[in-house]
Parts: structure tokens; sequence; C-alpha cells
């Protein structure tokens, strides 16, 4: 059996965003990873903020399975942003999620939280 998996980083600011004067950017980014060749990967990355009743997604983006067509070890989702509104500090995690072919038949992970819920200077 494969030993695959995916890593979510925590939310954080886009310096390079910033430096390209594109405006104060939340982002998070996230990793697939198989020890054997995978191909049509599609990784789902959400930004989510809690809030006072229930959570809310501020972001999700999955990659286009087309794009792996041909077999890979390593997929990887950068380009899950939101756009920061105001200066209001708010509470952000990032999730992911994995689905791709190995060996002919398609395995998927289990949702991954970030490591640490991050208050950032930030409202969306």
């Amino acid at each position: 059996m494969p030993e695959c998996g995916i890593r979510i980083d925590d939310v954080h600011f886009s310096t390079s965003l910033a430096r390209l004067g594109k405006g104060r950017v939340i982002k998070a980014n996230a990793y697939s990873h198989c020890s054997q060749l995978h191909k049509h990967v599609r990784l789902r990355v959400k930004i989510r903020k809690t809030g006072l009743f229930w959570d809310h997604t501020v972001a999700d983006v999955t990659t286009n399975p087309d794009e792996t067509h041909m077999a890979v070890f390593d997929v990887k989702n950068e380009k899950t942003l939101a756009i920061c509104i105001n200066n209001r500090a708010t509470n952000y995690y990032a999730l992911a999620q994995s689905s791709a072919e190995v060996n002919g038949k398609t395995l998927s992970t289990e949702w991954a939280h970030s490591e640490h819920t991050v208050l950032l200077q930030c409202g969306t």
C-alpha cells in the first residue's frame, strides 16, 4: 500500500503579493505527497475564519486534476487566497483534502487541519 498524505500550512500573510503591490492578502499552502506515482490529483484547500455561532469559509480552491494527468510524487496548492478588506482582528485556520489515482485506484485523504488557528489583522 502506498504511503500518501497531505500537509497544510497555517494561514499567513502573503509577502510576495504584498511586494508586488497586490495589497494585504492571506493565504494557506498545502502539499500532497505519495511514495508511489499518483495522477489526477485533486488537492482542495479552504481558509476558514472562526465565528460567533459557526465558522465561515473565506476561500476554497481545488487544483485541476487534468494538470496532473502525468504521474507525479508531489503536488502543491499555493493559490488559496483571501483579500483583506480591513484591519479587523480575525482568527483563521486552514483545511486540506486530497484525492488521486494510485495504481489505477482512487484514494482519498481525510481533511487535514492546520496546526494553529492564527489571529491576523485582516477582516474579510
